[in-house]
């Protein structure tokens, strides 16, 4: 009777040999499927990669062109600066042989008001706002 009751709980206890094989068949497709997520997430991340250096590649060549773009600006706002400062001399030059200085006096002071308070503040403004920018970009 001992030996009958051993038989039928090592019966018991033993996996039915289809639902074992089911079981491992199905560990091995979870396995593939988990292997494949893992080589499209890893191409997924290469993919990434060239993209965002695709992107800091053109964000320096934009901000090149740019900084470029502004030296030339300057450039020539320094030159339409000195024309026009080269101008007034001549004109001052030629109010003085004419005995105006009265009119020279008064286009001085015409130009220290306008520096002083229209063009100036207008002009200071879009310095610093300028500067701003270009600070906000040196940082990135």
């Amino acid at each position: 009777m001992a030996s009958s009751r051993n038989k039928n709980r090592t019966q018991e206890q033993q996996p039915d040999p289809v639902l074992l094989e089911k079981w491992v068949d199905n560990q091995s497709v979870e396995l593939q499927l988990q292997a494949e997520q893992i080589k499209h997430s890893h191409k997924q991340l290469d993919h990434d990669k060239v993209l965002a250096e695709k992107t800091i590649e053109a964000q320096l060549e934009d901000r090149s062109r740019i900084r470029a773009s502004n030296e030339k600006l300057s450039k020539y706002v320094m030159v339409f600066l000195g024309i026009v400062l080269f101008m007034l001399l001549i004109f001052g030059g030629f109010v003085i042989a004419n005995d105006k200085e009265v009119l020279l006096s008064e286009i001085i002071a015409l130009v220290v008001e306008l520096f002083k308070y229209g063009i100036g503040a207008v002009t200071g403004y879009f310095i610093a706002k300028a500067n701003s920018k270009k600070n906000d970009s040196d940082k990135d």
